[in-house]
């Protein structure tokens, strides 16, 4: 270490204890195991300490140690302590660190702007340019080929649908990360810190604060997909009403959304924290009103016959799991049993 900044020389401590803590974290159930790591480096840590006896050494290795093992900050907050604790150790700030504290300032930033000035709508001119485009694009294939402007849009619908889809499964498949939860009923209603949790998990799933960008471009293509999908419904429904009601995908229905709830578990989990059926509805974004359905399929009587309880309907279970299946969502034990139930 004699070559290092203290900083650097710090980082490598740091994740010394971080390897002798997973060590203990093990071990927890042997009474007789003792971590190591304050005796092995018993001399460097009371050297820090001298620095300055005031400060709480323990806790800023453990939070330094968090950052290691994370890859990257959660919140602003966490880069003001450690600032605190490096300029109260008398430790020069070192540059993996300095990169870390410049990404989450800069990820706060975008994130507050993105807020702000509304960037995941489209303005105008946007709306404008993608209306051209799909004229442009209807002309060229009803020109070209056999398709009517109503197959044309229906199929525009679908495959953009589709694509949707598939990039909410792209994004669980990479990071671990469910983002369709940033829009409820095809509303926009994430906050400042939903985007955060989104950027954070997700560099944390890929260990590296330099998966900032690729994160960014899956967004704006997610976001640019969003904002397309309302306007070929508007077109759809201006020019041929009676295609509108064709194009519904199946997962538009309000049975399959609270259905996909059931499959993944989310509404087991908020029920059993909470046991008001209600409240289960408004946590996971939905109207109070759809409360029965919620009631009557944790109920699952056979004496229910309406179509509120789901767990009653074969047929709409197995499209629920299929589609799970197709985009690579796990599902829920409790779901798969009542799946082989009803089938």
């Amino acid at each position: 270490m004699t070559n290092l900044s203290p900083g650097e020389a710090l980082l490598l401590i740091v994740d010394a204890y971080n390897i002798e803590d997973k060590k203990a974290r093990k071990n927890f159930r042997n009474k007789n195991y003792k971590n190591p790591f304050y005796d092995n480096y018993s001399e460097v840590l009371k050297a820090i300490q001298e620095r300055n006896e005031k400060a709480d050494l323990d806790a800023f290795i453990y939070h330094l140690g968090f950052l290691r093992s994370q890859g990257t900050l959660h919140r602003l907050s966490e880069k003001d302590y450690l600032q605190e604790q490096f300029e109260a150790f008398k430790i020069d700030v070192p540059e993996w660190v300095k990169n870390c504290f410049e990404e989450i300032e800069f990820r706060t930033s975008c994130n507050e702007r993105f807020i702000q000035k509304e960037e995941y709508k489209w303005k105008q001119e946007q709306i404008k340019a993608y209306k051209e485009e799909l004229e442009q694009e209807l002309q060229e294939f009803t020109l070209n080929t056999s398709t009517s402007r109503a197959e044309y849009l229906k199929k525009k619908f679908n495959s953009t649908s589709e694509e949707i889809r598939k990039t909410e499964s792209h994004f669980r498949k990479i990071y671990k990360y469910d983002i369709s939860n940033i829009y409820k009923n095809n509303k926009f209603t994430a906050t400042k810190e939903d985007l955060n949790n989104i950027y954070f998990f997700a560099e944390k799933e890929a260990g590296t604060i330099n998966e900032f960008w690729n994160i960014h471009k899956l967004l704006k293509k997610y976001f640019d997909l969003k904002n397309q999908l309302p306007i070929l419904k508007e077109e759809i429904n201006f020019n041929f009403p009676q295609v509108e009601k064709e194009t519904k995908p199946v997962e538009e229905n309000i049975w399959f959304k609270i259905g996909l709830t059931f499959a993944t578990g989310k509404a087991q989990k908020i029920y059993k924290d909470c046991k008001n059926y209600s409240e289960v509805a408004r946590k996971l974004g939905f109207d109070s009103s759809y409360r029965n359905y919620f009631a009557r399929t944790f109920a699952n009587s056979e004496k229910v016959t309406d179509n509120k309880n789901i767990y009653s309907q074969p047929d709409k279970l197995k499209e629920i799991y299929q589609y799970c299946q197709k985009y690579d969502i796990e599902v829920a034990e409790d779901f798969k049993k009542q799946l082989t139930k009803t089938t």
